[in-house]
């Protein structure tokens, strides 16, 4: 009934009603109703029923099942399974393994591995090893080894060793120790002088040193009195507007047909006429003014434009040169200056470093000069070359074949000379080539037959000889072919006859002979063979081709009649027959035929017979369209006779007889 004085060497089975003086040695197995005077030196298996008064000396394995009234007045070595509701005033000395719901009125000695939900209202001494999900309230009391993903809502008192992701929303009172900058600086928003430090900085940094008249001394002072952009809403923004600015002044915006938003404080990616931003990058990468009245020249400043990718100002009233900064930038794929009056270098040595270019159209400036150098070959993505009207002088260089990218080349009206590379063939994307009114020599190439894709060649107006190659045969998407006012010989190559796509053949002016193939093409319109030495008959299947509208084969060797069923061709408007050995009648297209004429020339002939009435009554017909008829109604000489009476020609001459 009583407790003995000393402890027994065993447990009892039973609990004593009343507690021991001293502890047992061992664990009893079923627990006191009591707790003990004094804890045992090992814990119960089971726990009390009621709580102890004094704490094990070692912990229990099985946790109590409400928790301890009052906390520990020391740590406990280790921690909780489970962690308590109530937090003990002091820290373990290990931290939990999983956090408290509710902080701890003390900080830990030793940091936790993972951080609490909600913070402490005292900063530990030492960091969390893993960073806080939320910002700290207050400052911390030395530095995190790790930058924060979110910055603190106060400034740290200590600095970190390394710089923030972001900028604090306040100064911190000292610099980070980091000789690695932050990625975004700090920004004074509210400052009126911060933000004009800002705006020199950009300025200076983008035109160094400039003058108060200018079209930049105009733009800072536009940025700094009339806009609204600071630094806070990015460098580049500012930069961006600062440069457009540039760009209003220089090129007289005053003037411009359309400049609707231009410097005003909305967004100038959505408001600004002809100006475009990525939508991921949110930078320009666009501007648009063609013809658009621009005028003055252009400012180097578009060269800090580092997402531009596509210039498009075609037909305006700029002057002077090209701003070489715009080849550096690594983004340009589109430049098109065509029809101003720019001058200065085409070809200079920057333009060769712009990888990125694909289109480069500087056509009908007139006073732009320079030849093409092998470098062309380092613009490796070109698919448009157009240099049309200016003052190219030199060679076409080899290495312009390597360039296997390109679909159009457009060189005309300059002075190159030369021959035509045979390396063009190689260009097997090549869709135009025009090579046209130079001072080109040599013959064409005939690897111009590997040129698959081409639909149309002009090489016109040069000093070319020789024969045109039979491989041509092998363009089957051959369109237009225009040769003109060369020195080419030898014939039409027959296999022309099964180029089945042929709209547009201009021979004229050449030295070439042989016979006119039986060209097949239903799409034929424009067939030119003047002043050529071609002999034999006109192929009748020429009028058997309802789009065809004008057939010129003047002053040739060609002979026989004409055909039959000229008056078939419903769409014909010119047909020039003169200066030919033509002979035989001329046959009467009939009241209906030739719906689609304006011109008929078949005088210097040998023809017999008068001009038929179906032809005259066409005329009667349709006076104003039909405007020109001649024959050899004029008489022979020593007689009154023409040799082919005509009651309706507009001009009469002496036929061959």
């Amino acid at each position: 009934v009583y407790p003995s004085t000393h402890p027994s060497l065993d447990p009892s089975l039973f609990p004593s009603i009343t507690p021991s003086v001293e502890p047992s040695r061992d664990p009893s197995f079923v627990p006191s109703e009591e707790p003990s005077s004094i804890p045992s030196s090992n814990p119960s298996m089971t726990p009390s029923i009621v709580l102890s008064s004094a704490p094990s000396i070692l912990s229990s394995t099985v946790p109590s099942a409400p928790p301890s009234l009052k906390p520990s007045l020391n740590p406990t070595h280790g921690p909780s399974h489970i962690p308590t509701d109530n937090p003990s005033s002091l820290p373990s000395e290990i931290p939990s393994k999983d956090p408290s719901s509710i902080p701890s009125l003390g900080p830990s000695i030793s940091h936790s591995v993972t951080p609490s939900s909600i913070p402490t209202e005292a900063p530990s001494d030492i960091p969390s090893m893993s960073l806080s999900i939320s910002p700290s309230t207050r400052p911390s009391l030395g530095p995190s080894d790790s930058p924060s993903s979110i910055p603190s809502n106060a400034p740290s008192i200590a600095p970190s060793a390394l710089p923030s992701f972001e900028p604090s929303m306040n100064l911190s009172e000292s610099p980070s120790t980091s000789k690695i900058p932050s990625s975004s600086p700090s920004r004074d928003c509210s400052s009126e002088a911060g933000r004009t430090r800002d705006v020199l900085d950009t300025v200076s940094n983008v035109s160094g040193v400039i003058s108060t008249d200018s079209p930049q001394g105009e733009a800072l002072d536009w940025l700094l009195n009339t806009d609204n952009t600071d630094a806070c809403d990015g460098d580049a923004k500012m930069k961006e507007r600062y440069v457009l600015a540039v760009f209003y002044f220089s090129t007289v915006g005053d003037s411009w047909d359309v400049s609707t938003g231009w410097l005003s404080v909305d967004d100038h990616c959505t408001a600004w006429h002809g100006v475009g931003c990525g939508s991921f990058s949110g930078k320009i990468d666009l501007l648009n003014l063609d013809e658009n009245n621009v005028q003055g020249s252009l400012p180097s400043e578009l060269g800090s434009l580092e997402n531009l990718t596509m210039l498009k100002l075609f037909d305006n009233n700029i002057i002077g040169a090209i701003p070489i900064e715009i080849y550096s930038l690594s983004n340009i794929q589109f430049i098109d200056v065509e029809n101003n009056s720019l001058t200065g270098h085409l070809f200079p040595e920057q333009l060769y470093t712009a990888k990125s270019l694909t289109v480069l159209r500087m056509s009908y400036n007139n006073f732009l000069h320079g030849s093409l150098s092998p470098q062309i070959k380092e613009l490796t993505n070109l698919r448009q070359l157009w240099i049309n009207n200016n003052d190219v002088t030199g060679l076409i260089p080899e290495e312009l074949g390597t360039v296997t990218t390109l679909e159009s080349i457009f060189m005309t009206q300059n002075k190159l000379q030369g021959s035509i590379p045979d390396s063009i063939g190689n260009l097997t994307r090549l869709k135009k080539i025009d090579f046209s009114f130079n001072d080109l020599t040599g013959s064409i190439p005939t690897t111009f037959g590997d040129l698959t894709s081409l639909k149309n060649l002009y090489i016109e107006n040069n000093n070319l000889d020789g024969s045109i190659p039979s491989t041509m045969q092998n363009c089957v998407q051959f369109k237009q072919f225009f040769a003109q006012n060369n020195d080419l010989t030898g014939s039409i190559p027959i296999e022309f006859s099964n180029l089945s796509n042929l709209q547009d053949i201009v021979l004229a002016n050449n030295t070439i002979t042989g016979g006119i193939p039986d060209i097949q093409s239903t799409r034929l319109v424009f067939v030119d063979l003047r002043n050529n030495s071609i002999h034999g008959t006109i192929p009748s299947s020429f009028f058997d081709i309802d789009t065809l509208e004008n057939l010129y084969l003047s002053h040739n060797l060609l002979n026989g009649t004409i055909p039959y069923n000229y008056g078939n061709a419903s769409a014909l408007q010119d047909l020039y027959l003169d200066d030919n050995s033509l002979t035989g009648d001329i046959p009467d297209p009939g009241v209906t035929g030739l719906e689609s004429i304006t011109e008929v020339i078949i005088s210097k002939n040998k023809l017999s017979g008068s001009v038929p009435d179906g032809l005259c009554a066409i005329r009667d017909a349709r006076p104003e369209e039909f405007r020109v008829l001649h024959a050899d109604c004029y008489p022979l000489p020593g007689t009154d006779n023409p040799q082919n009476p005509c009651n309706c020609c507009t001009n009469c001459f002496i036929g061959k007889g």
